[in-house]
Order: structure tokens, then sequence, then C-alpha cells
């Protein structure tokens, strides 16, 4: 965490933040990177889900063979949890009460963002 009152308003100081904010600025970059990483993996599972959808309608409407349905139903609710575990994924990366270090090093990033550009 920087404590930037220890710091008198110097080039040291300047150079200081200019590093924490280069520090940080790479920090979202990876975050944004990890989301971009989590709506790819979704696309799979929702793929899936969908695929198997039209198959149970299809099943349905042909022939309504249980065992085929219950095969489906079961690959849809894998597909929902991992679904789930994908959007905790990002709960957890973002959350506004998170006492994560990446949590407040992004809230240090949006604070150093808003001093800078007021430089």
């Amino acid at each position: 965490m920087i404590n930037q009152e220890n710091i008198t308003d110097t080039p040291i100081r300047n150079t200081y933040i200019s590093g924490e904010y280069d520090r940080l600025k790479a920090l979202l970059r990876s975050q944004k990177k990890k989301v971009r990483n989590d709506i790819h993996r979704a696309m799979s599972p929702i793929s899936a889900i969908s695929g198997y959808l039209d198959l149970m309608k299809m099943s349905l409407h042909n022939e309504a063979n249980e065992e085929k349905i219950e095969k489906y139903r079961s690959k849809i609710g894998e597909g929902i949890e991992e679904l789930g575990g994908i959007i905790e994924h990002l709960h957890e990366v973002f959350d506004e009460n998170s006492e994560s270090e990446e949590s407040s090093d992004i809230k240090e990033f949006i604070d150093l963002e808003i001093h800078h550009k007021a430089s």
C-alpha cells in the first residue's frame, strides 16, 4: 500500500508515484486479461447447454427417451455449475468489499489514475 504522506512533494515523490502508476496500470491490464479469459471460458458451457437443450427438445418431440433426456439434463446441470464457478471467480476478483491485495491495488490504481491525470 502506498503511504504518500511520508514522501515529500519532490521529483523523488513524482518518480515514486509514476512507478506505482505503471505497476498498477500493469495490474489492471492483468485483470482485464483475466476477465477476457473468463468470458472465453464461459462460452464453452453456454454453447454446450444450448446444444443439449436442442437435443432434449428433439428427443421430446421424436421419441421421449427418458435415458437420453436425463443425460442431457445432467450435462446442462454440469454446464450451469461451470458457469457458476466462472461467475464466482469474477465476483471474487472484483468484489468491492474484498480485502484481497488485488482489490486494494485496483482501488489504489484508480486513486493514482485520478492524481496522475490531474498532474
